[in-house]
């Protein structure tokens, strides 16, 4: 394969050429978004094994998360309530992060289910959420009160979305800190941003579907009934959002993208 534009000789895995840049046909065909949406979804289906798994860590954050907005703990004051709710994220969302990793190892990794389930994986992904929230936090304070500063802020956090998005994954197959997943996720992600935001993006409309259907269970019915029947949709969609994130993470590996050390 030759690069049109530099005229580089290419191997056939090459996503992009390490000289100028220019992707290649591998970047159109093989990382097209709804590709991989079918072949995470067509994995999740043929995905027997681990039709029923352990929901209780998840229900029991959801349930205390609940309990946190609905009781007096917290206050009028504004900052009070950011700050205790992202403290609270910071322990809760990896065990969401951890059980939809869980939910499958991925066809080439070897990774066992232990694995993603041990304590060592929730310590870093911990880390990772801190990470963020930090992150945002920082953003928070420097945007607030600009119109045009808040549309910064909404472009860098969707962008940091974007890059983080293998992560995870990439965290419980790989021996590595927080910060060199990250860096590695940058660098193999640097032609493929776009394609992550987008998968970002079906996550989060299932994500909306799955709160909207909550309220609307939670609406006629008693607070921890419907807690009870909000678990209805969930392994559906933690099932899903755990094979789109390998499926993802396999065909970087397949086109060696996480071994880069450089951007081009």
């Amino acid at each position: 394969m030759i690069c049109r534009s530099c005229k580089k000789k290419l191997s056939e895995i090459d996503v992009y050429c390490d000289a100028c840049g220019l992707p290649t046909e591998n970047f159109k065909e093989q990382f097209r978004v709804r590709k991989v949406i079918q072949q995470a979804y067509d994995s999740c289906k043929a995905d027997k094994e681990n039709s029923m798994f352990n929901l209780i860590p998840v229900i029991l954050a959801i349930v205390a998360f609940v309990y946190l907005i609905e009781s007096n703990i917290l206050t009028e004051m504004y900052w009070a309530n950011y700050i205790l709710l992202n403290a609270f994220m910071v322990f809760m969302v990896p065990l969401v992060i951890r059980q939809a990793v869980g939910v499958s190892q991925g066809a080439s990794s070897g990774v066992s289910q232990g694995a993603s389930q041990g304590s060592g994986t929730y310590l870093k992904l911990v880390i990772f959420m801190s990470m963020m929230v930090l992150y945002f936090f920082f953003l928070k304070i420097i945007c607030q009160g600009d119109p045009i500063l808040n549309l910064v802020r909404m472009v860098l956090v969707c962008w940091s979305i974007a890059i983080v998005f293998p992560v995870p994954v990439l965290m419980v197959t790989r021996d590595e800190s927080v910060f060199k997943s990250i860096s590695r996720a940058y660098i193999a992600g640097k032609y493929l941003r776009w394609h992550q935001f987008c998968l970002c993006l079906v996550l989060a409309a299932l994500l909306i579907l799955f709160i909207s259907l909550a309220f609307a269970l939670l609406s006629g019915v008693t607070l921890y009934i419907g807690l009870l029947l909000l678990m209805l949709p969930l392994p559906a969609f933690l099932r899903f959002s755990g094979h789109l994130m390998w499926t993802w993470f396999e065909r970087q590996e397949e086109f060696q993208l996480n071994e880069k050390s450089k951007d081009y």
